[in-house]
């Protein structure tokens, strides 16, 4: 436990030392207006991902090409960058075409739920499920994981509340994720607001791990003190 909370510490540390990513945040929300601000479609190309079982269920020609891919599933979006294919399950895909798999630095949005959004970083041959908008940046402009963070941000989902359809689960189209604004700040700004929820992203790992090493503790003091 004293290993992880000194892990805490660093963490914390990282965040405090460079004052200028949380003083530069603060202009973003104050000064929004003297922003260039760009729409998602300005910038990004966007799709569905891939709705794999429903082509497998409908199609049954004996002489079709079968191609073993791994599925990136709304459960993988833990994180705000994935980039291996470890734990991801894998399908079989009819006549699998270039256009299906996913380019390295494109970023998922999942359409329903909790709007959860994370870059791809990975090499591998990969396809997003159809739980997923899929958002190819068309500049370097913009950082593939800042944006990520932005959508994930409550500036980030403040905008998607509004456009949401919450008749039952909250679902958004296509055309209202292309209205999302999103701020264009210097790459430098980007990387250090990227590294910062990366950071917040370990702390939430360190201190989960605490709990749980906390929790192992209590219950073998309980269980020595009960034999004794």
């Amino acid at each position: 436990i004293w290993h992880l909370c000194q892990e805490v510490f660093y963490v914390w540390n990282k965040i405090f030392i460079d004052s200028s990513v949380f003083s530069h945040y603060k202009y973003i929300i104050v000064q929004r207006n003297r922003l260039l601000i760009m729409k998602l479609i300005e910038i990004a190309d966007i799709k569905i991902g891939y709705n794999y079982k429903r082509e497998s269920s409908s199609r049954n020609d004996k002489d079709m090409q079968i191609t073993i891919v791994p599925v990136i599933q709304p459960r993988n979006a833990q994180n705000l960058c994935l980039d291996n294919i470890s734990g991801l399950e894998q399908a079989s895909i009819v006549d699998a075409k270039d256009k299906y798999f996913l380019s390295t630095d494109e970023i998922l949005f999942s359409n329903k739920g909790d709007f959860k959004a994370f870059a791809w970083l990975g090499n591998k041959k990969v396809i997003a499920s159809s739980a997923f908008y899929s958002i190819k940046l068309k500049n370097n402009s913009y950082l593939p994981a800042y944006v990520a963070t932005y959508l994930n941000s409550s500036s980030g989902k403040s905008q998607l509340n509004l456009r949401q359809n919450t008749e039952r689960v909250s679902t958004i189209t296509i055309s209202d994720v292309e209205q999302i604004d999103i701020p264009l700040i210097s790459l430098e700004k980007q990387k250090q607001i990227v590294e910062l929820f990366l950071l917040y992203e370990k702390e939430v790992d360190i201190m989960e791990k605490i709990k749980q090493n906390r929790k192992k503790l209590i219950n073998s003091i309980l269980s020595q003190t009960i034999k004794e």
